[in-house]
């Protein structure tokens, strides 16, 4: 990666990241049932103009790591997935997701071995696991509605309508799995970084990857640990900036910014020096 310095162009590596839903609840708000749908959509535009700017300039990314839906369009941005089957894949999902949406999510600031004390024998799990003290946790709306109350400003219910990496998605998972195991996944040209912080280079481990992360949990701090294990210095991030204001909360070693912030001209000026 190419980036501008105070005098000069660094050779960095990089990584390009794609995005989840996020978003906090307003009651009384209808949920937009299309959001990954849209999420997706637009992850898929900002590419497309992304490389269409840069080609020719022999620029790629070295990693690429995609987050819940963003998982879907980072399968395609590296050819595993074409772009018919990555849009066929994440509007079955929205689809089945609005047929099925038992439970909520919510983002929980405490110690995780509180939270973790407090969800014990109920159906609330942590769904995304960021840092020892903010997290995002599943579960059934009531038992969601039950920790806002009890802890205040510290959880903070989500803008999406149902517990996602949760086992409450295994019928989603159950009918994804068959149209997923339908299509045809090549390797990837870059590696991904997968949920757990794994790096994928086959496309059946892709493959197995979209497939549980319906009901799985996502642990981005596994996927920091993977970005200093390989020396990745910054990322850009498509289709919003959920991920990167997390990950820059949990490590602000990393220079992470949406991709609408991508210094092009310095880019293309350097390849022609």
């Amino acid at each position: 990666m190419l980036i501008e310095g105070q005098d000069t162009l660094i050779s960095r590596k990089s990584v390009a990241i794609f995005s989840g839903q996020g978003g906090i609840f307003v009651p009384d708000k209808p949920f937009n049932v299309r959001a990954q749908q849209e999420l997706f959509e637009r992850q898929s535009t900002e590419h497309s103009n992304f490389r269409r700017l840069i080609e020719g300039s022999g620029y790629n990314f070295d990693f690429v790591y995609g987050h819940s839906v963003g998982e879907i369009e980072a399968a395609a941005a590296t050819g595993v997935l074409d772009a018919v089957d990555a849009k066929l894949i994440a509007t079955t999902r929205d689809r089945l997701f609005n047929f099925n949406p038992r439970g909520a999510m919510a983002v929980v600031r405490m110690p995780i071995e509180q939270l973790i004390k407090r969800i014990e024998g109920t159906q609330t799990q942590v769904a995304i696991f960021y840092d020892g003290n903010n997290n995002v946790v599943s579960g059934e709306v009531e038992e969601i509605h039950e920790l806002v109350k009890e802890f205040g400003h510290k959880v903070r219910r989500l803008d999406i309508p149902r517990a996602a990496h949760h086992p409450f998605a295994q019928p989603v998972q159950d009918e994804m799995t068959g149209l997923i195991n339908s299509i045809n996944f090549s390797d990837p040209s870059i590696p991904m970084i997968g949920r757990i912080g794994q790096i994928m280079i086959k496309g059946e481990e892709v493959r197995q990857e979209l497939i549980e992360a319906h009901t799985q949990p996502v642990f981005v701090n596994k996927v920091v640990d993977t970005f200093k294990e390989f020396g990745i210095q910054e990322g850009w991030e498509f289709g919003g900036n959920t991920v990167l204001i997390m990950i820059t909360k949990m490590d602000g070693s990393f220079n992470l910014k949406s991709i609408s912030e991508f210094n092009y001209e310095a880019l293309l000026q350097s390849t022609h020096q």
